[in-house]
């Protein structure tokens, strides 16, 4: 939020400089409609038709981003992290893992929380010679 304020002061100035080629070929002039033209070029399809129904607005570029987010956990999040109650991504994958890990990756301490617990998961399953680890433990990241 600090960094936000600061920057906010100055934005115009920044935007004079730096201005992307796709707004300055649009004849766009200030920064919030520069967000809203960039958003729509590069924002997945489900959040800019969030955007065009007034669910996401593009004042803040962090507020949009998480907002674009929720819009795609929401959208393709596996039906048990939506069952659990989950709002997010990091949570889902925590709670994939758990559900989906052999016995002898949770004995090892591992809990999903590092995206390299999975890797040294299938190491360890490849050490005990039980194979790998379940595919659909991913599910939750496809869409990030």
């Amino acid at each position: 939020d600090v960094m936000d304020d600061v920057e906010g002061r100055f934005e115009e100035d920044k935007f004079d400089h730096f201005a992307p080629p796709e707004c300055v070929e649009a004849g766009v002039r200030d920064r919030v409609a520069c967000e809203e033209i960039m958003f729509k070029i590069h924002a997945p399809p489900e959040c800019v038709e969030a955007l065009e129904r007034g669910e996401i607005s593009v004042r803040s570029p962090r507020e949009s981003r998480e907002a674009c987010e929720r819009v795609m956990f929401e959208e393709n999040a596996p039906p048990e992290c939506i069952e659990a109650g989950l709002k997010d991504h990091k949570e889902c994958g925590r709670f994939m893992f758990q559900q989906n890990a052999p016995e002898e990756c949770i004995a090892a301490g591992l809990t999903g929380e590092s995206p390299r617990d999975h890797k040294k998961c299938e190491e360890i399953m490849g050490n005990s010679g039980k194979g790998g680890f379940p595919t659909t433990q991913s599910t939750c990241l496809l869409y990030k």
